[in-house]
């Protein structure tokens, strides 16, 4: 087999105890989240190019001199594994089909009943219309309801989908935060911060964006806002354009998620590597070269065996 094009069989993993108990997995090991467990899993499993490697050699030797950084990042991403927040549910919700994509005509027709319930009450309110429009308002209003009733309950749903997510978010904000914390001299970390932007704008504000739209969905569970809301919902579809703006949200941000997560997963695997260099100063990191297909070491041994 040429080098390079071997994979790490599961005979070899469990003779070099590289998973199970008492494993190198257990030793290295300090992601919180299940995107950084499994992307550890796969450099442990997989072999990666020299200049990958070289790369991950200088993240980790910075990780390690700022043990602090990873000590703190360790103990966030732990209380967020106790709120079980993993952003899945908004990851596929971003990535997903908008809602109006799968309904298109359903908003059309909510705007025409909006705009027509909404002229004809201005035309009887300032006397353009003669009394017997009313009859007509009413036929309007009552499908209004009828709209709303086929159809808030999707709405709805979207919307209980979306601050499921947002609740993850507000937990994981922190690890973000930590990645946008990363130097930008050193190449691979400054990558993971890359990873946080969408175009020219940062994570931060792109969440602020969507707190903004999403506060404004809230009227339909306020015990003060009820009455307007409903008001709102009856006579101009309000949840519905709603709705438009959060999608708007998703189209231009939506493929940017996945990249916010995968910058936190790759910095958890680094900072795991990162605590075991600090923790052993005296272990060394490979040279790699290639050019060469000789394996060299002195004083080599295992990482689960005693020194002696």
């Amino acid at each position: 087999v040429a080098p390079g094009e071997w994979l790490l069989d599961d005979q070899v993993m469990q003779d070099l105890d590289v998973f199970g108990k008492g494993s190198l997995w257990q030793l290295i090991n300090q992601a919180s989240t299940a995107q950084g467990q499994e992307l550890l899993v796969q450099w442990l499993r997989n072999p990666a190019s020299p200049d990958q490697i070289r790369e991950r050699q200088d993240a980790v030797r910075w990780l390690a001199e700022h043990h602090d950084f990873c000590l703190d990042f360790y103990l966030q991403g732990k209380l967020l594994a106790g709120a079980r927040a993993d952003g899945v549910g908004f990851v596929k919700w971003a990535e997903s089909p908008t809602w109006s994509s799968q309904h298109g005509a359903v908003h059309w027709i909510a705007r025409a009943l909006a705009i027509a319930i909404s002229l004809t009450l201005l035309g009887l309110s300032l006397q353009w219309l003669s009394s017997g429009w009313i009859l007509l308002a009413l036929v309007l209003f009552v499908g209004n309801v009828v709209w709303n009733m086929i159809w808030i309950g999707g709405i709805h749903d979207v919307f209980n989908q979306i601050s499921s997510g947002r609740h993850d978010l507000d937990h994981l904000t922190e690890l973000f935060r930590a990645v946008d914390k990363l130097p930008n001299e050193v190449p691979q970390l400054k990558r993971l911060r890359t990873k946080l932007n969408s175009g020219s704008t940062s994570f931060q504000e792109a969440l602020r964006k969507l707190q903004r739209v999403l506060s404004l969905s809230n009227g339909r569970k306020s015990g003060l806002l009820g009455i307007p809301w409903l008001v709102a919902q009856l006579l101009w579809f309000w949840d519905f354009h709603i709705l438009l703006g959060i999608e708007n949200w998703q189209r231009q941000f939506g493929p940017h998620v996945r990249h916010w997560f995968d910058a936190v997963a790759e910095l958890e695997a680094l900072a795991s590597l990162a605590t075991v260099a600090h923790d052993h100063p005296a272990w060394q990191f490979p040279q790699v070269d290639l050019g060469h297909e000789t394996f060299s070491a002195s004083g080599m041994g295992h990482i689960l065996l005693p020194a002696e």
